[in-house]
């Protein structure tokens, strides 16, 4: 998760219920709390403020009216976030956008996922919707940490030089067919949404979105609604530390 000094200034546990009764079945329990404590922040540091602001595309994660977890991608020209605070996300939003988020009314969890591929740097926060409307949506701040950059595939954003037409009609379904299964188990790269409602006002209650990324074909399908996603110790906080940052021969997980 994050790797990166500072102190994370929550005065209670940044890991919810569930985080912390796993951490304890693994053993690790006190290992984590004290690396959680030290890198998982309730603010962005002045380094995580300028990544998201440097940013031309976003992963988001919101609920929808049946409390089911979703991934999106917001996009826009570099600059199209601002950071009128260490505590304060600003976002421009297009049609697009706000066809997908307009559901979301002020006080709404948002999961935020910050990563540029061609140099495998990522930034999550959990945050909470202060207002939206055509034009922008704002955000405050709840959790904010760095990930280490393992697994994730290198490759560079090509601008499409096609005008891109609005999203037609969109058709739900609750089976796979053959296209979006072959779609699938040749992915290298897959994002992951996740929803915790929290109990006694907890820290880390909220959205958040992840990375997934492995060889071609490391998400299988197991039937037609289910798939199985494997959980690499590269993405397992359960278990990181600054030593599996140091075997995946990177100096620094910023």
């Amino acid at each position: 998760m994050s790797i990166g000094r500072g102190q994370s200034n929550f005065g209670t546990s940044p890991f919810h219920k569930g985080e912390q009764a796993l951490q304890q079945a693994a053993g690790v329990r006190a290992k984590m709390e004290a690396i959680g404590q030290s890198f998982i922040r309730d603010h962005m540091p002045e380094q995580h403020s300028q990544f998201y602001q440097q940013l031309p595309y976003l992963f988001v994660s919101t609920l929808d009216n049946d409390n089911r977890p979703w991934a999106h991608i917001l996009y826009g020209e570099s600059g199209f976030i601002s950071a009128p605070s260490n505590k304060q996300l600003s976002v421009k939003l297009n049609p697009q956008s706000f066809t997908i988020l307009k559901s979301q009314g002020a006080g709404s969890a948002v999961g935020l996922l910050g990563i540029v591929l061609d140099t495998r740097r990522r930034n999550r926060a959990s945050t909470q919707l202060v207002s939206i409307d055509e034009n922008k949506m704002e955000l405050a701040v709840k959790q904010t940490f760095g990930n280490c950059p393992k697994y994730i595939h290198p490759r560079q954003l090509v601008k499409n030089k096609y005008q891109v037409k609005a999203a037609g009609k969109q058709i739900p379904f609750n089976r796979l067919d053959a296209l979006a299964i072959e779609l699938i188990e040749q992915a290298d790269t897959f994002f992951v949404a996740t929803y915790y409602p929290g109990f006694d006002a907890e820290k880390s209650q909220g959205m958040d979105i992840s990375h997934r990324g492995g060889a071609a074909g490391f998400v299988r399908t197991i039937s037609n609604n289910q798939l199985m996603i494997p959980d690499y110790a590269g993405n397992n906080f359960l278990i990181r530390s600054e030593t599996l940052c140091k075997q995946a021969k990177q100096a620094s997980c910023l």
